[in-house]
């Protein structure tokens, strides 16, 4: 693994590391919250906050300027998953590991160009068209 790929948090004009640790200590410090607020991440699973989740991007829809909503979503998607990988038993190593296999498959698949405000699907190959 580079150091770039740890920095790039996709910031403009990038990210250092105190950008980077001061993330994940933001992130840290909500889960503490979330935890003492909401219950222990083995008795509360990922559910609600994925369903909570749901309705923070309807609202990010709505006012996509607002950085406070994208703020909720981050704490939102950091617990679901926290929440899910205590109750799995998967290590964070193994998840990890799924997302650097997920990473793959992405960079392998054809997308269209991209067009602002409009999702990009992979152009699906005949296996996965049925053909």
């Amino acid at each position: 693994m580079k150091i770039d790929d740890i920095l790039d948090l996709g910031l403009a004009g990038g990210s250092t590391l105190d950008d980077v640790l001061a993330f994940a200590g933001l992130v840290g410090a909500h889960a503490h919250m979330s935890r003492r607020k909401f219950g222990s991440d083995q008795k509360v699973g990922p559910i609600g906050s994925v369903k909570h989740l749901g309705l923070e991007v309807l609202e990010v829809l709505k006012d996509p300027d607002d950085p406070i909503e994208y703020v909720d979503i981050v704490f939102l998607v950091a617990d679901a998953v926290r929440r899910y990988l205590a109750q799995s038993g998967l290590s964070i190593s193994e998840f990890v590991a799924l997302g650097r296999e997920k990473l793959a498959v992405i960079e392998a698949r054809n997308y269209p160009s991209p067009l602002d405000g409009e999702p990009r699907e992979h152009i699906k190959n005949e296996t996965e068209r049925g053909l």
